[in-house]
């Protein structure tokens, strides 16, 4: 098999991948309840961006075989790039959720639990 053959595969592979990825995350019904609701579909969008992600670095191989500054060895560099953002996107999503959490300045103190009096009996 040619690079160029093994390119236009795995480029296909990787869209496929990719696509079905965020197509199946939609027509998946969720499951569970309360906190894991919902978790069946997160899990398979990272199953599937696995693969995607395991097609994107042999993809970046396989370029290494092409002519610097080709079009083969560009393309080939697109899905590793992909794959580079998604885990910036995340790793900063994952980061700045402290700076949106509402709290300013550290941990909040616990919340205090509202007491009430009870009204006291007549005695007469």
């Amino acid at each position: 098999m040619t690079a160029k053959t093994a390119l236009r595969i795995g480029l296909t592979l990787w869209t496929l991948a990719f696509i079905v990825s965020f197509v199946d995350f939609g027509l998946t019904e969720p499951s569970g309840d309360g906190f894991t609701a919902g978790l069946n579909k997160v899990a398979k969008f990272v199953v599937w961006q696995g693969v995607a992600a395991v097609i994107a670095v042999a993809l970046w191989v396989v370029g290494g075989q092409f002519e610097k500054r080709s079009a083969q060895r560009v393309a080939s560099r697109i899905p590793g790039i992909v794959l580079i953002a998604i885990l910036l996107a995340f790793g900063l999503l994952v980061m700045s959720s402290r700076f949106f959490s509402g709290v300013v300045g550290g941990d909040a103190p616990p919340p205090q639990t509202p007491t009430t009096v009870a009204p006291e009996a007549d005695t007469q």
